[in-house]
């Protein structure tokens, strides 16, 4: 951000400075240019195993509410970031190419840092929990039949978010059947439950109601592939770096 001060007059003849930026507070950063690069590079790192086709698709429909315009056919990373600058930081001066080429390679080489510090802090502590011991291999079709508390209450859950479905407008939709429902629950609740149990936290059940919902909405939008990478995705950044404030909303499935 600095580094665009000096080429950004609107920014100067504003009175920011170089002492106004390192002042600012969390919130007034993340509005800032450099904020949107860092949460569209990050997100499309997380999502390497998905086809890009699909990464943007995901990555335009997170970031819709701050405006659309003409997404570029086929974008590259490179082409979708200019766009989505164009499109939510339009009162500022345009970026050079030269601070973006930078902007990109400091978010890469962070993340990369990052998770080169984790696997050596894994292998510094071998108790230490991993992604792998926390999570398993993802639950089969039978194992989720023996789990006799969840055949209980399968009724209960396929009703509550039906209700939720038909009151919001939202998903569950008709292309997600009762199983699905039953199925992505599962998934979800074991992803974030292990983890909380890692981090020594109680993760309440009508959190976790809400975070099934917020999955459930993932996955009619984007399929199983993307809602499996972004489960992934989800559950170690939780791991890591704590729960999101939009998962930590009670939601009552009664």
């Amino acid at each position: 951000m600095k580094m665009r001060l000096s080429s950004d007059r609107i920014a100067q003849g504003l009175g920011v400075t170089e002492e106004s930026i390192d002042a600012a507070s969390d919130v007034e950063l993340l509005g800032s240019s450099e904020a949107t690069i860092v949460s569209i590079v990050e997100m499309y790192l997380a999502m390497k195993k998905t086809s890009e086709s699909e990464t943007f698709r995901y990555i335009e429909q997170l970031r819709a509410p701050a405006g659309r315009g003409n997404m570029p056919p086929a974008p590259t990373l490179r082409t979708y970031l200019r766009y989505r600058l164009s499109v939510e930081h339009s009162h500022g001066a345009p970026i050079s190419e030269e601070i973006l080429s930078s902007s990109v390679d400091e978010v890469r080489n962070f993340f990369k840092k990052q998770a080169r510090a984790t696997i050596e802090a894994e292998a510094a502590h071998r108790g230490a929990p991993t992604l792998e011991k926390l999570f398993g291999p993802k639950p089969s079709e039978e194992e989720l039949e023996r789990e006799d508390l969840l055949q209980i209450l399968t009724p209960a859950i396929v009703k509550g978010y039906r209700r939720i479905a038909a009151e919001r407008g939202c998903a569950p939709g008709t292309s997600i059947s009762d199983a699905d429902i039953i199925h992505i629950y599962c998934l979800v609740n074991k992803a974030f439950g292990r983890v909380a149990e890692a981090r020594g936290e109680d993760l309440p059940w009508k959190f976790v109601n809400n975070i099934v919902l917020i999955f459930l909405q993932k996955y009619q939008m984007f399929g199983p592939t993307v809602f499996m990478s972004h489960l992934d995705y989800e559950a170690e950044r939780y791991l890591t770096h704590g729960l999101r404030a939009e998962y930590a909303r009670l939601l009552d499935l009664r």
